[in-house]
């Protein structure tokens, strides 16, 4: 057994992270300027926690505005902000849970009207 002394030092190195492989694709099944509805698989998290940090919903979604998306009422795409924070602002964010093992529908808020009304 090791002791270390003082003005000793201890390295860790550990190996590189790699998420779990789970279906990352949903599927658009609605899509307005307030919600969309969209169908998500089973062993697919909603939201990062655990194991999953990039393979969820949520990031799904933030892809999606980063490409495009459309914006929640109020933001502009040339404010100023950071690319990353505007698009989470602008991505449609899921308004309840399903189990990572459970596939079906996730309905989503777009706009800050419709967070407050599904909240």
């Amino acid at each position: 057994q090791a002791v270390l002394k003082r003005g000793s030092s201890l390295e860790y190195h550990r190996e590189p992270w790699q998420e779990a492989d789970v279906p990352h694709s949903i599927r658009v099944l609605f899509n307005d300027e307030h919600i969309c509805a969209v169908y998500k698989p089973s062993g697919l998290q909603v939201l990062p926690g655990a194991m999953f940090q990039q393979r969820t919903v949520l990031s799904l979604l933030e892809l999606e505005a980063r490409a495009g998306g459309v914006p929640c009422d109020g933001d502009s795409p040339s404010d100023g902000t950071d690319a990353r924070k505007r698009a989470r602002r602008e991505a449609a964010v899921p308004m309840h849970r399903l189990g990572r093992g459970t596939s079906g529908v996730l309905l989503c808020a777009r706009s800050h009207a419709a967070r407050a009304a599904l909240a």
